[in-house]
């Protein structure tokens, strides 16, 4: 079927690269998972090609706008296309920020080996979804060499919830994150072995990539709680006494993590998603 997004929306398509626009009318068309990673390097394909041109950030948003509605109703422009708008934008943003700041990403797991291996055949719902990450990260931080960011994978393991099949989905995630560093001659500092390290920086140190789990950081307390308050809060077994089946855990051990030295003392510079 030919691609008519051309011919609806002359005007907002006409920035794109007639290559990478195909390329996007093509994977759309593919029965690839809208989430797997194919999706993401297409869309950072599209946003570095927009940003070539030095567009504004008005430009862009404005062509943001016209595009997800356009997408929303009637003709819809290749999804490629209005991601890759929203990461030329994402992008200027983060090159204009003129102080210092770090983001801590947290990242919940569990059992996470169908998401995080490649998808084939036999696993249609593969994302490698722990390379998503990492490469979305280099991505932004090649826009500044001020803003740091720390990538935290948690494990919502705790007590009796375990992920231990085949030495852990974590186990899988670093094996994943150490041969793309190496695919891509990216030089990173570890700590720990390289089979099961506990955190690496890279980027001269703008990007930290740390694993931990509930349990780990239940076992550490907190500066308001002791171990065990800690321990039952994260655990939150309910009137059965059973734990939750539920992500909640490793957000808020995630989110409760001290921020870097560099940043104690000016949270206001720092943000946590």
């Amino acid at each position: 079927m030919k691609c008519t997004c051309m011919e609806a929306h002359p005007t907002i398509m006409k920035a794109f690269c007639p290559i990478l626009h195909e390329e996007a009318v093509a994977l759309d068309k593919s029965d690839t998972n809208r989430s797997n990673i194919k999706f993401s390097y297409l869309s950072q394909k599209i946003a570095k090609k927009l940003l070539e041109a030095k567009p504004n950030l008005d430009a862009l948003e404005k062509q943001y706008t016209e595009l997800a509605t356009a997408w929303n109703k009637g003709t819809k422009p290749p999804f490629c296309c209005v991601e890759g708008v929203k990461y030329a934008i994402d992008a200027l943003k983060w090159s204009s920020i003129k102080e210092p700041g770090h983001v801590v990403v947290c990242v919940p797991f569990y059992m996470e080996f169908e998401r995080g291996e490649p998808a084939t055949a036999e696993n249609p719902n593969g994302e490698e979804s722990p390379i998503q990450k990492i490469d979305e990260a280099v991505y932004l931080l090649g826009y500044s060499k001020i803003l740091s960011m720390d990538v935290v994978f948690i494990n919502d393991s705790i007590a009796e919830k375990k992920d231990e099949k085949d030495g852990g989905s974590g186990k899988l995630f670093k094996k994943m994150l150490i041969a793309y560093t190496k695919e891509k001659g990216m030089k990173i500092e570890l700590t720990g072995p390289e089979e099961d390290f506990e955190s690496f920086t890279a980027m001269d140190g703008l990007l930290t990539i740390k694993f931990t789990s509930v349990g780990m950081e239940a076992a550490k307390g907190s500066k308001a709680e002791s171990v065990e308050e800690k321990t039952k809060r994260l655990e939150n077994r309910g009137s059965d006494g059973k734990l939750a089946e539920r992500k909640g855990g490793a957000v808020l051990s995630g989110l409760e993590i001290e921020l870097p030295a560099a940043f104690a003392d000016k949270p206001q510079r720092a943000i946590r998603c």
